[in-house]
């Protein structure tokens, strides 16, 4: 985005992290701004990136704009229409009698 493109999306969606280069992804609805969501590339807990920060215009809410739509990458179009799930669960890790082999 140019530098004219990040203000008008700040000035429509809660950025938090523009204190330096950041990754936002944003999602447009023809030139107006809908959501976006933060790409943390360092500091995770799992030391791998995580997408952070995901966020919808209240009333386009609940109409994919989260899940579907066109990406530019390297100036070609790609269409996209994927759901991505990340969990961390903590387990217990019992070490409790040395087994015998």
């Amino acid at each position: 985005m140019t530098d004219d493109d990040v203000e008008r999306v700040d000035a429509c969606l809660p950025l938090h992290r523009l204190d330096g280069h950041q990754t936002y992804l944003v999602a447009w609805d023809e030139d107006d701004p809908a959501g976006h969501a933060h790409i943390a590339w360092i500091g995770t807990r799992l030391g791998v990136p995580e997408i952070q920060d995901v966020y919808v215009l209240p009333e386009r809410r609940r109409r994919g704009v989260a899940s579907e739509g066109m990406i530019l990458i390297r100036g070609a179009t790609l269409e996209v229409n994927d759901t991505v799930v990340y969990l961390v669960k903590e387990l217990a890790v019992d070490y409790g009698q040395p087994r015998s082999s």
